[in-house]
């Protein structure tokens, strides 16, 4: 796993971005060889910094016109899953830009998937 890819679309879940940027997260998510980590925060008040590390890069951002870029790189996807159309998005991009899905974790808590 080299990419997440944490979504909140367009609200807020300021949980979930304080718990997959937590240093205890992170250095989960290293130790299971992930290199980047790109979190979508929304409306949220949570904005972790940016980080442009040699074995790590933290992206942040608000809002984009498309995640497709995002969505289609992404080893692991984290949301709220606050709508079927996130689950479609998943698994459509996760045909295209794989060949087969993306790990997915949906829900109120964060956690690995697999």
């Amino acid at each position: 796993m080299k990419s997440v890819f944490v979504t909140v679309g367009t609200t807020s879940f300021d949980e979930l971005i304080a718990a997959v940027s937590s240093p205890a997260a992170e250095q989960v998510l290293r130790s299971r060889g992930c290199r980047q980590l790109v979190l979508q925060i929304g409306r949220g008040a949570m904005q972790p910094s940016p980080q442009h590390g040699p074995t790590f890069v933290r992206e942040v951002f608000r809002f984009k016109e498309s995640l497709a870029e995002e969505l289609r790189s992404a080893d692991l996807v984290i949301s709220h899953a606050g709508g079927a159309w996130w689950v479609a998005q998943v698994c459509f991009w996760g045909r295209v830009g794989h060949g087969g899905l993306p790990r997915c974790a949906f829900g109120g808590r964060w956690g690995m998937v697999g």
